[in-house]
């Protein structure tokens, strides 16, 4: 019995002890990851919003720029944003704009509040600090004459749900405004082949799908009309240039 016990104390200490030591050591630098995530990438993302911002300016002008007739005649435009960020989109919302903001990083509250007062015509009915793929306790069917999303759909955690939503609410005739980075347009490309290596470690680090599809999933959401434009943004990194600029109508 002695010697059974021997080689299993040996076993667990050559053995066991270090797979546990692994594992506690896992988990606690993601539990540290998980805390210090958050604010983290709060203080990039100011940083490189405003940098995307102004690379793509003109082409969301253009996109928006049909927004305004949502407000026309002293008209009230309820507007929903997926993910905004520090608020990068509020100067491309019209006059007289009541809108509701999901953005699961509550971080960006006060950059959400301060962006804001710019506008005077803009108010911030909500902030809801909660993932896109379930709005029914907060957002009411058919409530939202527009609906805007900018780089957001690559990291959301179910994109057909978050793209039935968007259906859901918005008012019949109401729009999907969407700007989204994509897996590359030409397969093959050296572009296209990096992403694929690359998609998990992006993933693992900051939850950013690289190579997503959005307007196939927008395509069959059951819109009555879905238009969009695959291009390439040339002043941005190789990884992440190539982008779909969409609208579809409920």
């Amino acid at each position: 019995m002695a010697g059974i016990d021997a080689e299993m104390a040996e076993y667990f200490q050559r053995f066991l002890l270090p797979i546990a030591a692994v594992i506690i050591g896992i988990r606690l630098i993601v539990f540290i990851y998980r805390k210090i995530f958050p604010p983290v990438f709060a203080s990039f993302c100011r940083r490189v919003s405003r940098k995307h911002h102004e690379a793509i300016q003109k082409q969301k002008e253009k996109l928006f720029a049909e927004m305004s007739s949502l407000s026309q005649e002293n008209k009230r435009c309820f507007a929903l944003e997926i993910g905004c960020g520090p608020g990068s989109n509020f100067a491309m919302y019209p006059p007289n704009t009541s809108l509701t903001v999901v953005e699961p990083n509550e971080h960006f509250k006060t950059d959400v509040a301060s962006n804001a007062a710019k506008f005077s015509s803009l108010e911030i009915a909500n902030f809801l600090a909660m993932g896109a793929e379930d709005l029914k306790e907060h957002v009411a069917d058919g409530s939202q004459d527009a609906v805007v999303s900018t780089l957001t759909l690559c990291s959301v955690q179910d994109l057909e749900a978050v793209v039935s939503e968007v259906y859901r609410v918005l008012k019949p005739g109401g729009h999907f405004y969407f700007i989204e980075h994509t897996e590359a347009h030409e397969k093959g490309c050296w572009s296209h082949i990096f992403q694929r290596l690359l998609a998990p470690v992006f993933y693992a680090l900051v939850e950013c799908n690289l190579t997503r599809t959005p307007w196939v999933t927008v395509d069959r959401a059951g819109f009555s009309k879905v238009q969009y434009t695959k291009t390439q943004i040339g002043s941005l990194p190789s990884l992440f240039k190539w982008h779909v600029f969409g609208c579809a109508v409920k």
